[in-house]
């Protein structure tokens, strides 16, 4: 956990430390509130691939081993991670540097909507003969999670009209599994020619690891000035990947597409 703290304060810190190194007249240009859907593959698919997720894995795996089964099943579909942002823009004014005509440094906060992946378990399938009984011993498992992390990047604003300026940027994000467990449960069904019998346990919530996961994007999108220059609205789209201890390396599953749109005030100062 330390570490994870370390990481996102330099992903906060260093914006400013290098806006500071380039002297005196900077301010904030703006603040925007923003919204966006990323589609990433899942990480952990089915109750043998979560283990490695698991706080007390070793008693994880004890307790799957116990339950004899000869089915499994898992949940490959790609995710929606909802994330709210809260971000800041930061310009130098009175100045000739090329860079700072161009650019503008953002940095800001995230924190994502509880992502929830059912469907995964195991089961035991037995058919008995002599009674035509068919019975069945399952044990599914529902994994959430919920990030919390800051963002850091440029933006570069390309005029095309009066009310009109097309975006397109670099940012670098990272987070951590604010909340993370598995709700488990226990169900039991048989059927034969006397009729049907099912129960249902739930039981104790297991937790996860507060792993760490980054993402590097670059959104490209229309901002149209909707109020004397004030207030502002952006519609995006973002291309990047996602990344974590936890996720294969190099691979096309580490891709993540997304949508967003924000509100943004910028501020007025006076020359």
């Amino acid at each position: 956990m330390k570490f994870y703290l370390n990481v996102c304060a330099v992903l906060v810190v260093t914006p400013f430390i290098f806006c500071m190194a380039s002297a005196q007249h900077l301010r904030f240009e703006n603040i925007s509130l923003g919204y966006k859907v990323f589609y990433i593959d899942g990480v952990g698919n089915n109750p043998t691939t979560i283990a490695a997720l698991m706080k007390d894995h070793v008693s994880y795996q004890n307790f799957l081993s116990s339950l004899n089964y000869n089915g499994i099943f898992g949940n490959p579909e790609i995710q929606a991670l909802k994330t709210f942002y809260i971000n800041t823009e930061i310009f130098k004014e009175n100045t000739f540097s090329h860079f700072w005509r161009k650019y503008r440094v953002q940095t800001g906060f995230l924190i994502t909507n509880k992502l929830e992946k059912k469907g995964l378990g195991v089961e035991r399938r037995d058919y008995s003969a002599a009674d035509s009984t068919l019975t069945i011993n399952s044990y599914s498992l529902v994994q959430n999670q919920k990030f919390l992390g800051v963002t850091a990047g440029l933006n570069r604003r390309i005029k095309i009209s009066n009310k009109l300026n097309f975006l397109i940027g670099l940012h670098f994000q990272a987070s951590f599994a604010l909340q993370h467990y598995y709700q488990q449960q226990l169900d039991s069904f048989s059927i034969n020619n006397s009729g049907r019998f099912s129960s249902s346990t739930q039981l104790p919530d297991r937790k996860g690891k507060n792993f760490f996961q980054w993402q590097a994007i670059v959104p490209f999108g229309l901002e149209v000035d909707i109020y004397k220059k004030q207030f502002y609205v952006r519609a995006e789209g973002d291309a990047g990947i996602i990344g974590s201890r936890y996720r294969p390396k190099n691979s096309y599953k580490n891709q993540a597409w997304g949508i967003g749109l924000a509100t943004i005030y910028r501020f007025t100062w006076k020359k």
